[in-house]
């Protein structure tokens, strides 16, 4: 992800941001972009997206950086659609909830094929309930991180 990501920044002539290279943080601006597109796609109407992230200390700091240059990372139309940062206590969110329901869900399911044991069968339909039917984690390639790149940066 550095090598693919840092590139782009220096040809705009930013200072590549710490944390590219780690995936909280590339997540967090993987799923902003896609976000933006697929609600610009389906909904040209739609004027802003705010994005909810969890209070976690540092990371919910560094996601707040990673927000303010989102504006400079993607090209119109989707420039004027990044809404507000929202940090929020889970308590009080339910799609944060939800969000690290799914996680620990998938962690888990991972976690068992990785050892070589099996989930139990309601945590199966729990999951399934939750994660496209694939049931499949998607890898990252290099190629994906181009193309992700190539949206941000467009020539």
């Amino acid at each position: 992800m550095k090598e693919v990501f840092h590139v782009h920044y220096e040809k705009r002539g930013l200072k590549p941001d710490v944390g590219v290279d780690r995936p909280d943080y590339f997540c967090f601006l993987a799923y902003a972009r896609l976000a933006l597109e697929h609600v610009w796609g389906r909904h040209p109407e739609a004027k802003r997206i705010d994005f909810v992230v969890a209070l976690n200390g540092k990371i919910t700091d560094r996601i707040k950086e990673f927000h303010e240059q989102l504006k400079l990372l993607v090209e119109p139309p989707f420039t004027d659609m990044v809404g507000d940062l929202i940090p929020a206590r889970m308590e009080d969110r339910l799609g944060l909830q939800a969000a690290d329901f799914l996680c620990w869900h998938w962690q888990r399911y991972l976690a068992c094929g990785s050892q070589g044991s099996k989930m139990m069968r309601t945590d199966e339909r729990r999951l399934a309930l939750i994660v496209e039917a694939s049931g499949r984690a998607y890898t990252w390639k290099r190629e994906d991180l181009e193309s992700l790149a190539g949206k941000f940066f467009p020539s």
